[in-house]
């Protein structure tokens, strides 16, 4: 996807690594309720970010499109001060997660771990958008979208929701 990056304006990098779900085939497994590894992070930094600010830096999981992503990592940059506190919320988020998930999923596992390197460059807030849009707007099943994504696939609705 094309993307415009611009300079972080928080100072605390952070690598997010969801994983443990069993993945499986789309068209074989779909109907079994597997979490998505790809969906589940999207909506988890959709949500964050609407009292935590982020910036996101790199997305990367799914690399099969007829395959039920079973891990993803992104690279995220905050404002370090809210580093206690963004870990925090998604220790709670987590439990939501594993709790929605617990009939087929057992082993989901989320690490939010701080690097200690300079600071990328980030996505600029419209090729943010795109991106997270994008992932919100493919291969959801009906009635499973997640709140934000329930616009028909609209990209620009989704931007207006702010990520």
């Amino acid at each position: 996807l094309p993307v415009n990056r611009k300079p972080a304006s928080g100072d605390k990098l952070l690598q997010l690594h969801l994983s443990g779900l069993r993945g499986g085939h789309s068209g074989i497994d779909i109907h079994e309720g597997r979490g998505n590894a790809v969906k589940i992070l999207n909506r988890l930094l959709y949500r964050v970010n609407k009292e935590i600010p982020l910036e996101l830096v790199t997305i990367n999981g799914g690399d099969k499109h007829n395959a039920i992503p079973r891990e993803i990592k992104a690279q995220v940059v905050i404002d370090g001060s809210k580093t206690a506190e963004f870990k925090t919320w998604f220790d709670k988020a987590m439990e939501e997660i594993r709790h929605e998930f617990s009939p087929v999923e057992k082993n989901i596992t989320f690490s939010a771990t701080e690097l200690n390197e300079s600071l990328p460059q980030v996505l600029d807030e419209k090729s943010q958008c795109f991106v997270c849009s994008y992932f919100c707007t493919s291969s959801w099943s009906v009635g499973n979208e997640p709140d934000y994504c329930r616009v028909g696939g609209n990209i620009k609705q989704c931007c207006r929701n702010k990520m």
